[in-house]
């Protein structure tokens, strides 16, 4: 008798809406794939969502920036030649070749309102450093005699890079376009002579465009005697 009540339950749970019945019918949750169609869609014709987890997605927003100039090939041999022996920030090389940088995060004081981020505060210094990277003084310069030989105003492209920075109410997703400046008091030289210069005036000269974009290039910074080597960059952030 237990093993009749047994089956007659068996019997029931199979007949159940929603499970395979002994006839071969499949409930109406099931949605069969059609074996002549492919697995990108249902067998009823509706499409098949991938998970979420199987697609490739994207965290940044891509900004097209316009073409860099171009950078001596000597130039770019030592450049990678001391990025890959750690001999050089990390990030030159890859504002040469990429024209973008990232800024790391740091702590900041969130009391007090007046002091900008930091990713803003030295901005400027940076760009006065990519306008070095890019000999952007002397290309400006070529094309202003161009420009008066020819009788033509002055079109000098500007040179725009991409930089990576998170701070309060900015998303580290987006990048910021900035452009690269140049010194008004004095025309550096294009970055070749400031890096294989061996001359004493090559040593000032890379003094100076240090101090410059740090907008420290006075005459008593200038001058060793005022300020040691190794109080030199103190005194820059002071000032």
């Amino acid at each position: 008798m237990v093993m009749s009540q047994m089956e007659s339950a068996l019997k029931t749970f199979h007949q159940q809406p929603g499970w395979k019945n002994p006839n071969g019918d499949r409930g109406p949750w099931v949605r069969p794939i059609d074996a002549g169609v492919s697995g990108a869609t249902l067998g009823d014709g509706e499409p098949h969502i991938p998970s979420l987890l199987s697609m490739s997605t994207r965290n940044h927003m891509d900004i097209t920036i316009p073409p860099l100039p171009a950078v001596a090939p000597e130039v770019l041999r030592i450049a990678e030649h001391r990025h890959r022996r750690g001999l050089m920030y990390p990030y030159i090389y890859h504002v040469l070749t990429k024209g973008e940088i990232k800024i790391p995060v740091c702590i900041e004081d969130e009391c007090n309102m007046e002091l900008p981020p930091a990713a803003i505060l030295f901005r400027s210094a940076r760009q006065y450093v990519y306008g070095v990277l890019f000999s952007l003084a002397e290309t400006q310069r070529k094309l202003e005699r161009l420009a008066m030989r020819r009788r033509l105003p002055v079109e000098a492209p500007s040179v725009i890079l991409k930089e990576w920075s998170a701070y309060k109410g900015k998303s580290p997703q987006t990048p910021e376009l900035v452009s690269a400046l140049t010194f008004r008091e004095w025309t550096c030289p294009n970055l070749k002579k400031l890096w294989l210069g061996k001359a004493v005036e090559d040593k000032n000269r890379r003094m100076r465009a240090f101090l410059a974009c740090m907008k420290s290039d006075t005459p008593s910074m200038l001058n060793p005697a005022n300020v040691p080597t190794h109080l030199l960059l103190m005194c820059c952030v002071l000032r």
